[in-house]
């Protein structure tokens, strides 16, 4: 949202000038760092939970989310854009292409993926 309110402060000046934003509550500027710090939050979080492959799983919808928010919005790519981050079966119910198989297949395996990553933490074990 705070990307979304600082990529659309001027339209939002008009149409929904109660948003923070607009409004003057949150300057345009604090709006794009809080979006940075979320991403870079949920990036390093993904990285900290599952490692190297669910950074790689989480980078494309965040890159993806800031492509539309920034660029994308207003163009032929805008739909697709807000696609990659939901994921096509949750925003459409449309199969594209028709009689397509949505059943997930596994793509190749970028190098820094190829061995397991530990985890950054683990659970205390129980003493008896």
């Amino acid at each position: 949202m705070a990307l979304n309110d600082y990529a659309d402060a001027t339209v939002d000046a008009v149409e929904r000038p109660e948003r923070p934003v607009p409004s003057g509550r949150i300057r345009r500027r604090t709006a794009l760092a809080i979006a940075g710090i979320l991403t870079a939050g949920a990036l390093t979080l993904a990285a900290a939970s599952g490692g190297c492959r669910s950074l790689m799983g989480a980078w494309a919808p965040a890159a993806a989310g800031w492509a539309y928010d920034l660029k994308l919005k207003s163009t032929p790519a805008g739909p697709a854009a807000m696609e990659t981050p939901r994921g096509p079966s949750t925003s459409s119910r449309v199969r594209w292409p028709p009689g397509a198989d949505r059943t997930p297949r596994p793509g190749p395996v970028p190098p820094c993926c190829a061995a397991p990553s530990p985890p950054l933490w683990s659970a205390p074990t129980p003493t008896p």
